[in-house]
């Protein structure tokens, strides 16, 4: 019989039971600091992963920009030939003067590169029809004059009808008109008008031609021959004349680029070969390398430097198919 003064026995267990199953003020402080170190930790494996991607993708973007460019550059200047105007000047390469120089330490064996941008145009032979094709790089602000040390990676095209062929042909005596192509190439304003731009980022960019043995012909094309030389002076103009006084040295000389002029009164009168060296910052980098130059343009070029290792560099060398024969 329940006696009506005392509750029933099984209530006072299940209520101690209860309170001995709820957590202590310690213990919930010691379940949030865990959690928080594992949300940190968590996060800052999300974050580097984060970074090594957007890393890894921008280095995608820039060697697949590179590639193309380097592709698109390779196929026309295989096909170059030699247009059969005497004193034509077929190939010219040439250092971009509104370019600066960057000394920068190679990824291997710390190596010094002193980067150069040159400017060169070549023919190729379309149907009837002949094409001046020029790649140079330009600022990366259209139309700025300063100074730059990287820019932006432009392709110029022109034509030459047969027509103009057989007019030039009768110009011998008059440079400026006989070499049409390449006054418009080198004139800065009417350079930019029959350009397109390829890539940015560009701060590297040299060609060297080779002979069919594989040896470049550094300096001067004509390779001392001072009776070719001074014929070939002779059909330009004193601005031409002057700028075809290349110095006859076996390396180039740090810091300075190789020119070049070839035509059929050159010695030879084409390379057998075109070796063209390109390099390209990322788009990180030459987002930080701008707002740097702007502010001061000295320290750009240390800025570089301290940041060689994200350059890219590519070199290719290029058979001339067309080409007359190396002789």
């Amino acid at each position: 019989m329940r006696c009506p003064h005392h509750p029933p026995e099984s209530r006072i267990p299940a209520r101690r039971s209860r309170l001995a199953r709820a957590f202590t003020v310690l213990e919930l402080m010691l379940s949030i600091a865990i959690m928080t170190v594992l949300v940190i930790a968590l996060y800052t494996v999300f974050d580097q992963t984060q970074r090594a991607l957007r890393s890894t993708m921008s280095q995608v973007d820039v060697l697949e920009g590179i590639r193309a460019s380097a592709d698109l550059i390779g196929r026309e200047v295989e096909g170059a030939g030699h247009l059969p105007v005497p004193g034509y000047t077929n190939l010219f390469v040439a250092r971009n003067p509104q370019s600066v120089p960057a000394r920068l330490d190679r990824l291997a064996g710390g190596e010094l590169l002193t980067t150069v941008l040159q400017n060169f145009l070549f023919h190729v032979k379309v149907g009837e029809q002949w094409a001046a094709i020029g790649y140079w790089v330009g600022p990366l602000v259209t139309n700025s004059t300063e100074r730059f040390a990287v820019g932006r990676l432009y392709r110029y095209a022109t034509n030459v009808s047969p027509v103009q062929v057989r007019a030039m042909a009768s110009m011998r005596n008059d440079e400026a008109q006989l070499n049409g192509a390449l006054t418009a190439f080198k004139d800065r304003d009417a350079r930019f008008g029959r350009s397109a731009p390829v890539v940015d980022g560009i701060v590297h960019l040299r060609v060297i031609a080779y002979r069919a043995d594989g040896i470049p012909l550094y300096g001067t094309n004509l390779l001392g021959v001072e009776r070719d030389f001074d014929r070939y002076k002779s059909t330009l103009s004193a601005a031409a004349a002057a700028d075809a006084a290349f110095a006859t040295v076996v390396e180039p000389v740090p810091g300075e680029s190789v020119q070049y002029l070839f035509s059929d009164l050159s010695f030879p009168q084409a390379p057998a070969m075109l070796e063209i060296e390109m390099g390209i910052i990322e788009p990180q980098l030459l987002k930080q390398y701008t707002s740097i130059a702007e502010a001061q343009p000295a320290e750009g070029g240390r800025f570089l430097a301290r940041n060689a290792g994200k350059i890219h560099l590519f070199r290719q060398r290029i058979p001339l198919r067309n080409a007359p024969p190396f002789r």
